[in-house]
């Protein structure tokens, strides 16, 4: 279980996928298909004002497991919610250059099956599933 994190200052979410389309013997110029590889989120990170050493600690002592949440709203009440399930830390380190004590830190989630399941249904696995809601209550 993961920790609710009301102290970040800052963050970037990084996700890749590489594609690459599949070319076949088929007298068209289309292809076959285009092959979608693994999502990764390696390199994603944040900064949090450092209140105790709960974050660093998850990156000193190699934590696994760790549950991230992270909830965007605009005054409209349109939200955008990433959920990571099960969260590697890279890159922690305290940051002293303001008044206040800051920790960088740096995150992937790992492919697994609690995520794949809430997106999708199953099948392959999935570090994250984002949620994506908004304020229209009727459609139109």
């Amino acid at each position: 279980a993961g920790s609710t994190i009301t102290r970040l200052v800052d963050g970037e979410l990084d996700f890749k996928r590489g594609t690459k389309p599949i070319p076949a013997i088929t007298g068209t110029q289309a292809y076959y298909q285009n092959f979608a590889g693994p999502l990764s989120t390696k390199g994603s990170k944040m900064t949090v004002i450092m209140e105790s050493d709960a974050e660093l600690n998850y990156y000193l002592q190699n934590t696994k497991s760790i549950a991230l949440d992270l909830s965007f709203t605009d005054p409209g009440l349109n939200t955008v919610d990433f959920h990571m399930s099960d969260l590697l830390w890279s890159v922690g380190k305290k940051n002293p250059g303001k008044d206040w004590m800051e920790v960088d830190l740096e995150f992937w989630g790992q492919p697994n099956a609690t995520d794949t399941a809430a997106a999708s249904g199953g099948g392959a696995l999935s570090p994250v599933v984002i949620a994506v809601t908004n304020s229209v209550s009727a459609s139109y």
